[in-house]
């Protein structure tokens, strides 16, 4: 099973972070967005997340970026600042790099 180390997230971490995000709304549907995020765009998300009960954290294997996680704004309406929204989007990585398989007879997660 590949092990992941989770982490708090920090401004040296958002090219990681983007490259995720950035590939997911081009190639897949976890972002729901539209447009590619810019370095800037990103670094004013992340600073929104520092404090209070917004939070990015990262999984790292073998130093490499391989998802992140975030708690978010939910709505801009008042009665929903402690309900949370998540993404949890993670990079698409070919099963034999991260040798996935070795070992076992059968996927688990």
């Amino acid at each position: 099973m590949l092990p992941i180390q989770i982490r708090k997230a920090g401004p040296e971490d958002l090219d990681g972070i983007l490259s995720i995000y950035n590939d997911e709304v081009k190639n897949g549907i976890a972002t729901l967005a539209l447009e590619p995020m810019s370095r800037e765009d990103g670094l004013r998300w992340l600073a929104e997340h520092e404090g209070g009960n917004r939070c990015v954290f990262v999984g790292t294997h073998e130093e490499r970026i391989v998802g992140y996680v975030s708690l978010s704004r939910f709505s801009a309406r008042g009665g929903y600042d402690r309900m949370p929204g998540t993404d949890v989007p993670f990079k698409r990585i070919p099963v034999e790099e991260i040798g996935l398989f070795e070992g076992c007879g059968a996927v688990s997660r």
